[in-house]
């Protein structure tokens, strides 16, 4: 059961398609207004700056998506394992990746940074091999770009957490914020201070800060799990590495993307400057196009992730159709529109005649080939989410390469010439499509999910025990055993409970559930030493070490009922006083008193008047009283406390011994452990 803490939207429950598009609708009109302020970047540098400038601008594409990669993809790694032990339920570890994932990536952001300073000249001009006429005006912009880096990966973690725990909405409002400063900085900067590449690199940066800042306000203050101040940041070596391990093939399969993208990039300069600008076009107008596939793609990342925190496989296949379906649908509508408008979208960045005529060509091109890859990429969010990510990768490293080989092979033949610098998307997007779907349905993807699921069950089983106290009751029932559990369990206790007739015993699990107690329950007959001795270790070993024992078995029987032999006094005893006996005994170890656990005992008041109509009960409780009195200083010296409320009347007789008035005198003996006994 989730907390009130980590309160987000479970993906588990429901119509997976109506979930799916949710969550993606945010996602994507988060997307949309990214793009929007890169487009109005490259419309505002093409028409204040000139064309050498947008060339600028846009050969750094490959290069910022390079830092995006890792900065979405590490980030992505830390949301997936946050989605899974979500839907486990597991608030510490939610909370404990979070911490790690957030100092990870701002360390990772401030490395970035350097990293870009250092390689930024050598880079662009042999690897990218930028035209000596834009070469610095490309070093300017990347070297402001890099000082926002820190921000980039601060923001990507953010939203990953926020994602993770089923908020998508929440992006959507930074990126427009982000997207408002970002058009109104570009306008000063560019358009009114004629600051040029600088000034469109600094609006981005300061749009970037703005949403780091927004980002982590609203995360801190809407979910209270993650409200860390300073000092609540802790590092964890295991954590960082898990995120790191499922982060990396998402980051390898966006870095292989960008390499990729250099190689054609270094082609399409090889074209010369109109080229170069109606690339950078191009390129913008394909990210719009792109946008229903890559959010249903991060959408069903966290589906699939809490879906196999929570065990439903079944679940995840029939989202991951539903979704294909919508992105097919999406994506075929917004490229019927890119394909009608392509002359008007070409006319509005500023470009050249012969820039504008390979724009054209390229964006109706494109439009027709993106349907093959919308058909294909949200399946990456299922790997992803499945911890396969490395399938994705395997993918983009084929589909990339393809484009790069029939890219270099064609470029100067006569069938396609400069025109395969759009076309080669058939050749690559049709290879990616192959081998996603060859995968998918192989079922590889699965590998492993079964696993990892009771590796997080276990882990979270552990993590709530170190969180949350358990109270063991032996002779469950609905009267004192079930008051006394309900005293406990009000009182944020886990309560397990033992009783022979495992039909009753989920009935008390129900009502217990209804009053929102947390609930366990195990059938098991005290009188068989050897099989009770087991199930009392099993439970242990199941739900750890009890903090608290409580013994509530007697058998009640009068006298009269029954004839009374030597055997009936040995049975009886065997469950009143040598049951309670061996149960201390099991209690008994280094991890009980290192918990600093307490044993509960019912006794009643016959041990103090005894009568003869109840002879077998009277004599068990006077044991009974005398154990607990002759153990209570033996395991005080090892930090264990042992106590017993002496009940003198019949229980639920009246109000004075009724279950939760005596439950009272038990969570008094807990909580001030000042006597062993209370007389009531």
């Amino acid at each position: 059961m989730q907390g009130e803490r980590m309160k987000g939207k479970s993906m588990a429950e429901g119509t997976p398609w109506k979930h799916i598009l949710r969550f993606a609708f945010p996602v994507l009109a988060g997307s949309l207004l990214q793009q929007l302020y890169n487009t109005v970047d490259t419309i505002v540098v093409g028409n204040f700056s000139g064309e050498s400038a947008l060339s600028a601008v846009g050969t750094t594409g490959s290069f910022t998506f390079l830092f995006l990669a890792l900065a979405t993809g590490f980030s992505a790694g830390n949301g997936v394992v946050i989605a899974q032990y979500y839907g486990a339920g597991n608030e510490k570890q939610v909370r404990a990746n979070a911490s790690t994932g957030i100092l990870l990536m701002l360390g990772m952001g401030l490395l970035a940074t350097i990293v870009g300073f250092l390689v930024l000249r050598p880079a662009y001009t042999y690897l990218v091999a930028v035209p000596k006429d834009f070469l610095e005006l490309t070093l300017q912009y990347f070297k402001i770009y890099a000082l926002g880096l820190v921000f980039q990966f601060g923001y990507n973690i953010f939203s990953s957490i926020l994602r993770a725990v089923g908020d998508s909405a929440a992006t959507l409002y930074f990126l427009l914020i982000a997207s408002v400063i970002n058009i109104i900085l570009d306008l000063l900067f560019v358009a009114g201070l004629h600051w040029g590449v600088v000034g469109a690199a600094l609006a981005t940066d300061i749009a970037q800060a703005v949403s780091f800042v927004a980002a982590y306000i609203y995360m801190t203050r809407k979910y209270p799990i993650f409200k860390f101040k300073l000092k609540d940041f802790t590092w964890n070596f295991g954590l960082a590495k898990k995120t790191v391990t499922t982060g990396f093939p998402i980051a390898l399969q966006l870095i292989v993307v960008s390499f990729g993208l250099t190689f054609i990039q270094r082609a399409v300069n090889g074209f010369g400057q109109a080229m170069t600008a109606a690339f950078t076009v191009g390129q913008r107008i394909e990210m719009y196009m792109n946008l229903p596939c890559t959010a249903l793609q991060t959408t069903l990342a966290t589906y699939t992730g809490q879906n196999i925190g929570a065990g439903k496989i079944a679940r995840v296949k029939k989202g991951a159709n539903q979704a294909i379906f919508m992105s097919a649908l999406f994506t075929i509508c917004v490229s019927a529109i890119v394909w009608l408008l392509a002359g008007n979208i070409t006319g509005a960045f500023g470009l050249g005649n012969q820039a504008a005529i390979y724009c054209d060509s390229y964006i109706k091109a494109i439009a027709l080939i993106n349907i093959i890859l919308a058909l294909y990429i949200p399946l990456f969010g299922v790997f992803q989410g499945a911890k396969h990510g490395g399938a994705a990768t395997v993918v983009a490293t084929g589909a990339l390469s393809m484009r790069v080989v029939v890219t270099y092979l064609f470029r100067y033949s006569i069938l396609f010439g400069h025109t395969i610098i759009w076309w080669n998307g058939m050749f690559g997007f049709g290879v990616g499509f192959l081998i996603t779907w060859t995968y998918y349905l192989s079922n590889r993807w699965q590998k492993n999910s079964a696993i990892e699921k009771q590796i997080i069950n276990k882990e979270s089983i552990k993590e709530e025990i170190i969180m949350k106290k358990t109270i063991l009751v032996v002779g469950a029932g609905k009267g004192l055993g079930n008051g006394v559990a309900e005293k406990f369990g009000s009182n944020d206790f886990r309560v397990i409970l033992m009783a022979r007739n495992e039909e009753h015993l989920n009935e008390y699990a129900a009502d217990f559930e209804a009053k929102g107690i947390e609930v366990y329950t195990q059938a098991a007959d005290i009188s068989d030493f050897d099989a009770f001795t087991d199930t009392f270790r099993e439970v242990v070993k199941n739900y750890g070490t009890p903090d608290v024992l409580f013994y509530n078995v007697g058998i009640t029987v009068a006298d009269e009922e029954v004839t009374i032999s030597t055997q009936t006094l040995i049975e009886r005893y065997a469950v009143d006083v040598a049951g309670a006996y061996n149960c201390i005994k099991l209690v008994d170890t280094k991890e009980f008193a290192a918990k600093k656990g307490a044993i509960l005992v019912t006794g009643g008041g016959l041990a103090l008047q005894p009568y003869a109509g109840y002879l077998p009960l009277s004599m068990d409780k006077a044991a009974l009283r005398a154990m607990v009195q002759a153990l209570a200083p033996v395991l005080k010296e090892k930090g264990i406390y042992i106590g017993t409320v002496q009940v003198t009347g019949t229980i639920g007789s009246n109000d004075f011994y009724a279950p939760k008035t005596i439950a009272e005198e038990f969570w008094k003996l807990y909580t001030e452990q000042e006597t062993s006994e209370i007389v009531h």
